[in-house]
């Protein structure tokens, strides 16, 4: 039994369109799951960090926030690009400013893959539209933003 308790493990859970896996050591994934669990069948979205920083001194503790991970949102076959945005950004995962790959991930773990430059110029022009912001990070890098006014707590 202590074998399995320090054996590394990979799990992977799919709720809906949205898919997380993770991999480590079993007592580091089960903490993990134990928090991470009843956000992901409550649908609420929470911004409380949800995993520990880990025991090993020689690993860079992080920390993940459920605002970080993409909102469930609905698609339809062979919607285009410009709309799927437009729905990823109008959710609260859209009000803190994101980089490019950020929202490359984002749009992969809903099973899309399409090209980063394809992306980048759908972005550029749905900030020419108005319908997001972009804003310059730090270097030469640009921030996508949502350009609707926050509404508190409520979920667009």
């Amino acid at each position: 039994m202590s074998d399995e308790k320090t054996s590394i493990v990979s799990l992977r859970i799919k709720i809906g369109i949205n898919e997380l896996e993770i991999s480590g050591e079993y007592e580091s994934v089960m903490r993990i799951i134990d928090k991470l669990l009843p956000y992901l069948t409550s649908k609420e979205q929470a911004s409380e960090v949800i995993q520990e920083p880990h025991e090993e001194q020689h690993e860079e503790s992080r920390d993940i926030q459920i605002t970080d991970l993409p909102p469930s949102i609905p698609l339809k076959r062979g919607e285009p690009l410009t709309e799927i945005l437009t729905k990823l950004f109008d959710t609260r995962w859209g009000n803190k400013p994101r980089p490019l790959k950020d929202i490359i991930e984002a749009l992969n773990s809903y099973g899309l893959y399409y090209p980063k430059s394809t992306i980048a110029v759908t972005l550029n022009r749905l900030a020419q539209r108005g319908v997001i912001r972009r804003v310059r990070g730090k270097g030469k890098y640009y921030l996508y933003v949502s350009s609707k006014p926050l509404k508190g707590d409520v979920d667009a």
